[in-house]
């Protein structure tokens, strides 16, 4: 029993992802996409588009503000504001391509052999990419981070920033090229990333515990050298291992939300209700609305674990993290203020 339905799983998954086919100047192109623009219009499946639609508008104003915000008042380190910058652009390029799309399954425009629905297409398929590339990205960025713990926090280093670029590109085209030139089977796209999502999990997991080794060894070292009354200059490397810590563990829960929308939004349509029934299309036409969820969640995940996030205008209406600021007792201006009293204390103690 369990044989045939591995079997069933398999040859299902072996499938190739569904492709339309286009022709413009006597050039017949095929479109790699994961939803059906040809399926019958129904309501159910107007209500998810026009749904969509919404949750993309919401998606690109948080991406917009958030990324306006970072680089505003530089609450993360430049690297990352530069690949946050990055995945907006892309963010924004995917969603215009989205809304082609939809005005294709809306049966609006009817023509399908024009450039447009190609690069619609591309684009959508290098913001795929780039959304799964995103968890192994940071990871790169945060091993960089650590390895030059000392100095990171005070050095730009461009180069950094272009590496993971770099990185990113590469997973894209790994991951599309098979896709639209050698019609590659979605058991191929579960089996990339699931991979790569494995490999950045061990290296998230070796980059946390090392930071968090490194955070308790400052603290006692801070903590023996204050008795000692000597001068420590650890501050900026303690910090720099706590930024580590904390944006380790949102990538790691990134990583799991990434592996539940593989598989509800991937295996789930593709082998318990199949392509072809009506469940399936709905399925898979709710993937493209998780995407938009994506761009949503990031910015919510950076006001859970980032602090100044808080003191934003609409932040301080929601009832949940006015209630999880009294519980930890988290004022930022107490905070900067017991920053400002460790370090005049080591400038005290170094004039005695």
């Amino acid at each position: 029993m369990l044989q045939k339905l591995l079997v069933k799983i398999l040859s299902l998954l072996a499938e190739p992802v569904p492709l339309v086919e286009g022709q413009w100047m006597n050039i017949t192109f095929d479109v790699p996409i994961l939803v059906d623009i040809n399926a019958p219009l129904t309501p159910t499946l107007q209500f998810i588009y026009v749904s969509e639609i919404i949750l993309i508008f919401i998606g690109m104003f948080f991406m917009t503000y958030f990324n306006h915000f970072v680089n505003s008042i530089g609450i993360i380190h430049l690297n990352l504001q530069r690949l946050f910058v990055f995945s907006t652009f892309l963010y924004l390029l995917g969603s215009f391509s989205r809304f082609y799309m939809i005005v294709i399954q809306l049966k609006i425009i009817t023509d399908l052999n024009t450039p447009y629905l190609l690069v619609a297409g591309l684009l959508r398929m290098e913001h795929y990419g780039v959304s799964l590339s995103a968890v192994l990205v940071v990871t790169v960025e945060r091993s960089f981070a650590t390895y030059y713990v000392v100095d990171y926090e005070s050095k730009s280093r461009n180069w950094v920033a272009v590496f993971c670029v770099f990185v990113s590109l590469v997973y894209t085209q790994l991951f599309i090229i098979p896709i639209c030139f050698f019609k590659a089977s979605l058991l191929y796209i579960i089996l990339f990333a699931s991979l790569w999502a494995i490999f950045a999990k061990i290296v998230l997991m070796g980059l946390h515990r090392f930071n968090v080794q490194e955070s308790k060894r400052l603290s006692w070292k801070a903590e023996n050298l204050r008795k000692m009354k000597n001068v420590n200059y650890t501050l900026g490397k303690k910090f720099q291992v706590e930024e580590n810590v904390k944006l380790l563990q949102a990538m790691s829960f990134m990583l799991v939300f990434l592996i539940l929308f593989v598989i509800i939004f991937i295996v789930v349509p593709r082998v318990y209700l199949g392509t072809g029934t009506y469940s399936g299309q709905v399925m898979i036409s709710l993937f493209d609305i998780n995407l938009a969820l994506g761009a949503i969640l990031i910015p919510f995940i950076c006001i859970c674990q980032l602090r100044k996030t808080k003191d934003l205008p609409f932040t301080q209406r929601i009832h949940c993290l006015n209630k999880r600021r009294e519980e930890r007792q988290v004022n930022p201006i107490t905070v900067f203020e017991d920053v400002t009293k460790s370090y005049f204390d080591q400038f005290h103690t170094s004039w005695k």
